[in-house]
């Protein structure tokens, strides 16, 4: 991603977790998903504005999500 002066940051993600068969076709995704905008001096000086606090910070929370298989 680009920063408010054109400077190149980086952004990573990582989720690790685990696929549920529930049945049939259908699938239950559950990770916890880690991130990371860096580095953190240059992140926070072109994301200063109040609009995205934290957003240079190590962010985590759940995901969860629903999965169906679908065959021709």
């Amino acid at each position: 991603m680009l920063g408010a002066r054109g400077e190149v940051l980086g952004h990573a993600v990582a989720a690790p977790g685990a696929t549920i068969h529930l049945g049939g076709r259908v699938w239950l995704d559950l990770a916890i998903r880690f991130s990371l905008s860096f580095p953190g001096g240059r992140c926070r000086a072109a994301f200063s504005a109040p609009a995205a606090p934290g957003f240079c910070e190590l962010q985590f929370g759940p995901q969860v999500g629903l999965l169906a298989a679908f065959n021709n």
